[in-house]
């Protein structure tokens, strides 16, 4: 089975009506069609959400990782994923190809004086589309070496 896995500071009714990830135009796929469930865990943040699944005993056998407020407009989604996974352990839509201890999020490598200072371009890869809505207006970083789904 494959799983997706979010953490939301919503009630459990509420992120059925306002999530992007749960409003997501391939949403009702993903749940029926491709037997993926969500587990919603909104009185733990992201690390400990994600942490507790994959360290749990009843491991689904591919967990996908993603916010609350992500819209998932690719009805081929799992495709991708076990396309991906045929040569990859572990895959990612967008990132960083750098971590450093204490790294405050994929995007900033650090806070000086209280301000988020970004990563150089050259480490951030793929892109990601933004917006209120599914089908936003894609903001490229870097250009994959390999993009498995194209």
């Amino acid at each position: 089975m494959t799983e997706i896995v979010s953490a939301t500071q919503l009630p459990q009714k509420s992120f059925g009506e306002w999530a992007p990830l749960d409003q997501s135009p391939s949403a009702p796929v993903l749940r029926q069609s491709l037997h993926l469930e969500y587990l919603i865990r909104k009185e733990l943040g992201l690390p400990e959400v994600f942490n507790a699944r994959i360290e749990a005993p009843d491991q689904s056998e591919i967990l996908i990782f993603v916010h609350d407020e992500v819209w998932i407009d690719d009805f081929f989604l799992l495709d991708c994923i076990l396309q991906g996974l045929s040569q990859f352990d572990v895959i990612g839509l967008a990132g960083n190809r750098n971590r450093v201890p204490r790294q405050p999020s994929w995007i900033f490598k650090e806070i000086v004086n209280g301000q988020f200072v970004k990563y150089d371009d050259k480490n951030l890869s793929d892109a990601v589309a933004h917006g209120p809505c599914p089908l936003g207006v894609v903001s490229p970083m870097v250009k994959s070496q390999r993009n498995v789904c194209s």
